[in-house]
């Protein structure tokens, strides 16, 4: 099926228990469009769905359209539809909280989640933006980085992990055996140890076996 929100900004709501569709976010009076092409069972007002129109599809499939500002010119009962046919524009009809169109699907009369069904995620930028997301992805080369697999590095995610590794970096200590002192030890007990050390040295005793004291 094909996304209904011409110029979708973001998918604001699912389906849940109380909630029978998609909830599809774009600006108030741009174009809703038939996911598939149809008929006309319902172009109308329809309580809290506000302006609402249903298209029946083969299959027992029915699609929903609401809170629709307007209808389109030749949208009526008995009208037949093509895939991607304007059937009105975005609005905030019936019981709607900001400009979207709630889209839903039924089989059978049965509610179904509609996402499977449009694809989001081979969704297509609008294509006024096409121009501006290709500008700003060559802004932004990837860094390359001969750690990581492929050569690649995110420049913020490079960033962060040098200071999570330089943070983590323990102290050296030739006092300690392997030279390194706890990395834990706040700085200034660091001090206090280093000079202990040097203010208590061993003293001699020949009478010991190995000539210092324990």
């Amino acid at each position: 099926m094909l996304m209904p929100a011409a110029q979708l900004k973001q998918v604001s709501r699912g389906i849940s228990p109380g909630h029978s569709g998609l909830d599809l976010t774009a600006p108030y009076g741009s174009p809703v469009r038939a996911a598939s092409a149809g008929r006309v069972v319902f172009a109308g007002r329809y309580f809290g769905y506000g302006n609402m129109v249903d298209l029946q599809h083969p299959g027992g499939i029915i699609t929903r359209y609401a809170h629709l500002s307007a209808f389109g010119p030749a949208i009526r009962p008995g009208h037949t539809v093509e895939t991607g046919e304007v059937l009105g524009r975005i609005g905030t009809s019936g019981n709607a909280h900001g400009a979207h169109v709630h889209f839903e699907v039924r089989i059978n009369g049965r509610v179904v989640d509609p996402k499977p069904y449009l694809g989001i995620g081979r969704c297509v930028p609008h294509p006024e933006l096409r121009n501006e997301i290709a500008h700003a992805e060559e802004a932004r080369p990837p860094v390359a980085d001969d750690n990581r697999p492929g050569g690649l590095l995110d420049p913020a995610l490079r960033l962060e992990i040098a200071q999570a590794q330089e943070a983590a970096q323990p102290a050296a200590d030739v006092g300690r055996p392997g030279g390194l002192l706890e990395p834990a030890l706040p700085p200034a007990r660091r001090i206090e140890v280093a000079q202990a050390r040097q203010v208590v040295p061993l003293v001699p005793d020949d009478g010991r076996s190995g000539g210092g004291l324990e």
